[in-house]
């Protein structure tokens, strides 16, 4: 009797799944018993390659998930995975990573077979699950700095340094240079000495997002907080009424994101539900006006971790030496993105086409051009069989590491060298923010800077000129503590242990 009770509980609940990532869908959901649920899980344009095919590596996609209980949202415990054509190869608590099981590329499908630490109860009323594409950079030595951007990293002899492990660093310096516009001194880009061991230098093996937060991932985050958090990361109070954006004062200033309220909160109890207006909305986009407390709430949200900006500059260049003032896709040349085709849908990318040396990026509007004032969906480039110039990707397969919206990254200051590389375990503190980072970072913003490059960032094709911010190397704004601006977002990584 106990049994039929439970079940009868077991059916009543609601399940969600959302996997907000491009072309990555999870659906079919079934619930089996009180701790297994049972999934179908599809990505387009996978692909596993061994030691005989560049770039080496897979992609893969991490899921983790949300479980409510008395009107509280909590993590989601994982006990046991089971997949056919895919397989685990990263399991934790609050989530899982799988990859294709064999080699090969193209769409995948699969069923996943989840057991639960905990039996489903009478208290829950809802459960979610969430998904995000992840790309493999494996283990090994690479080198930072490029000798000629603004703030390089280099060795003495101003050449690019190669990191070989992920012991202590004691001679990795910042190019001095004396210009106009830089209103800080000479000495203040360069890392703080030592770099401990413990700081993530980008040799050890890690998982990258494969493309930025979206808009419609962050709306996801919002829904499951409570409204005192929700009220942290959001410009206008959770109480707002219908239609009030979420991150931004006024539709005038949007920069295409559109995420606003579609169900006013009542303050302490209830919190607001965020979304979209239109299907054809920017939820596809990726997310702007990230402050750097959104993003670190995000990662721990998620159970991923911040990447430093030495693991940006290996997500980015690969083993090769760099060259200067080169950009994520490989070369020094680019087309700008300016004309958008089916703007807002699934589907929205550019006209816009790379040649043999020049990849296609979002910057900075020249002079006599009209631009874009917002980002642009995340993989906008991506044709059905692309080539890394046309996709604007890294030599991974990492989409948008120059240009589209800044990444915030941890970078080499005396704040920022303390961090250890912890991952978040999933729940925040009762004001919504991570727990995962020492107190100055996350209290101050201090460790925290940009890299990449933005939909507004002035791009000039002399490459004489100083100013590159989408370069790989360009280290102009990396001590600047990011603020809720329209051109900043950010993504995850996950160490491979």
């Amino acid at each position: 009797m106990k049994i039929m009770q439970s079940r009868w509980w077991l059916w009543a609940v609601f399940i969600w799944f959302e996997a907000k990532s491009n072309n990555l869908l999870l659906y079919e959901i079934n619930l089996v018993d009180e701790k297994q649920i049972q999934v179908s899980i599809s990505w387009e344009h996978s692909w596993r390659y061994d030691s005989t095919k560049a770039p080496y590596n897979h992609d893969a996609v991490w899921i983790w998930g949300k479980i409510q209980e008395n009107g509280i949202w909590s993590s989601l415990l994982f006990k046991r995975i089971h997949t056919i054509k895919t397989e685990t190869v990263i399991q934790k608590p609050i989530g899982f990573l799988i990859r294709r099981k064999n080699i090969g590329e193209g769409n995948i499908q699969d069923k996943i077979y989840i057991e639960l630490v905990n039996p489903i109860s009478e208290k829950t009323s809802e459960i979610r699950l969430f998904g995000t594409e992840m790309v493999f950079v494996p283990e090994g030595s690479f080198y930072v700095g490029d000798s000629v951007s603004q703030y390089t990293l280099r060795t003495k002899d101003g050449n690019p340094y190669q990191i070989e492990n992920e012991g202590t660093i004691e001679n990795l310096f910042a190019k001095s240079e004396q210009n106009n516009f830089h209103p800080q001194s000479l000495t203040s880009q360069a890392p703080h000495l030592p770099i401990p061991a413990k700081f993530p230098k980008g040799f050890k093996a890690f998982y990258c997002m494969k493309y930025e937060i979206s808009q419609e991932q962050f709306a996801d985050f919002l829904n499951t907080l409570t409204f005192q958090q929700q009220k942290k990361h959001t410009v206008s109070s959770p109480d707002a009424p219908w239609g009030t954006p979420a991150l931004y004062e006024s539709f005038s200033h949007s920069a295409r994101n559109d995420i606003v309220i579609l169900r006013s909160g009542i303050e302490p109890w209830l919190p607001a539900t965020y979304g979209f207006l239109q299907e054809t909305n920017g939820k596809h986009r990726a997310c702007n006006f990230l402050h750097w407390q959104n993003l670190m709430a995000y990662l721990d949200w998620a159970g991923l971790r911040p990447m430093t900006e030495l693991e940006f500059e290996k997500a980015c260049l690969g083993f090769s030496s760099p060259f200067p003032r080169q950009l994520a896709h490989g070369t020094e040349e680019f087309v700008r993105a300016k004309t958008i085709l089916q703007d807002g849908t699934p589907f929205e990318f550019v006209a816009e086409i790379a040649t043999f040396r020049a990849g296609v990026v979002l910057s900075g509007r020249a002079a006599h051009e009209q631009g874009i004032i917002g980002p642009l969906r995340c993989g906008f480039a991506a044709l059905s069989q692309p080539n890394r110039l046309q996709s604007g990707t890294s030599y991974w397969g990492i989409f948008e590491l120059s240009g589209n919206v800044w990444e915030q990254v941890i970078n080499l200051s005396s704040h920022g060298v303390q961090f250890d590389g912890q991952h978040g375990d999933g729940n925040l503190t009762e004001e919504g923010f991570s727990d995962a980072l020492p107190a100055e970072i996350l209290l101050n913003g201090n460790g925290i800077g940009l890299r990449g490059g933005a939909w507004n960032s002035f791009i000039s094709d002399n490459l004489t000129y100083p100013f590159r911010d989408l370069a790989i190397a360009d280290r102009y704004y990396i001590y600047t503590i990011p603020q809720r601006l329209a051109t900043v977002g950010g993504r995850g990584v996950l160490t491979f242990e």
